[in-house]
C-alpha cells in the first residue's frame, strides 16, 4: 500500500514538474514586453484551445521552434484562453502535443482596443502570427499547414523587416 502511494504520488510530482507555468498578460504589459520590446526577436502566434486551426498547426511551431538555430528569435504561444484555463487545459493542451514552445496568456478582454494595436490588418480571427523585431513587425492572420510553409514565412518577414 505504502509503495503504490508513493508511485502515484512521484507520478504527480513529475506531472506537475514538466507542466508549463502559463503567465498572463494585460495587453499594455504585454505591449511592452513583446511589441515594443526593443532589438529582441519575436514569432507570435495567437492561438486558443478551441481553435481547430490552431491546434492543428501547433506542430508545425514547434518543430521551426526546435530547428531554430538563431538565438536571438524567441518563439511564444499567446493563448487567447479564458484565464482560469491557464493552470488545466491549456498546459494541458500542450503537453498532449509535445509543445514547448513558451506560452503565455493574453488576459484583457477590451479586444477591439487592443486588436488593432497589434495590427491594423487583424479583424482578430484566429490563428494569427506575427513576427516582431523591435518596432517592426510582419503580421498575418492565417493558417500554417506545414513546418516548412511557417520557417519559409519566418524567413522572408525578416527579409522584409530588415529592409524597412
Amino acid at each position: 500500500m505504502k509503495i503504490s502511494v508513493f508511485i502515484i504520488s512521484l507520478a504527480f510530482i513529475a506531472t506537475a514538474a514538466s507542466a508549463q507555468t502559463i503567465p498572463l498578460y494585460t495587453f499594455p504589459e504585454f505591449e511592452a514586453r513583446f511589441l515594443k520590446s526593443g532589438s529582441k526577436k519575436y514569432v507570435l502566434n495567437y492561438w486558443a484551445t478551441w481553435c481547430k486551426p490552431c491546434i492543428k498547426e501547433l506542430p508545425f511551431f514547434q518543430a521551426a521552434y526546435t530547428d531554430n538555430k538563431d538565438p536571438e528569435i524567441e518563439f511564444i504561444l499567446v493563448s487567447l484562453d479564458e484565464p482560469n484555463m491557464v493552470n488545466t487545459k491549456i498546459p494541458n493542451l500542450l503537453k498532449k502535443n509535445n509543445i514547448s514552445i513558451p506560452c503565455v496568456l493574453l488576459n484583457d478582454s477590451h479586444y477591439n482596443d487592443w486588436i488593432p494595436k497589434v495590427s491594423t490588418e487583424w479583424s482578430g480571427a484566429i490563428p494569427a502570427t506575427q513576427i516582431v523585431f523591435g518596432p517592426k513587425n510582419v503580421f498575418v492572420e492565417k493558417s500554417f499547414y506545414s513546418s516548412d510553409e511557417l520557417i519559409r514565412f519566418i524567413n522572408e518577414s525578416y527579409q522584409i523587416i530588415y529592409k524597412k
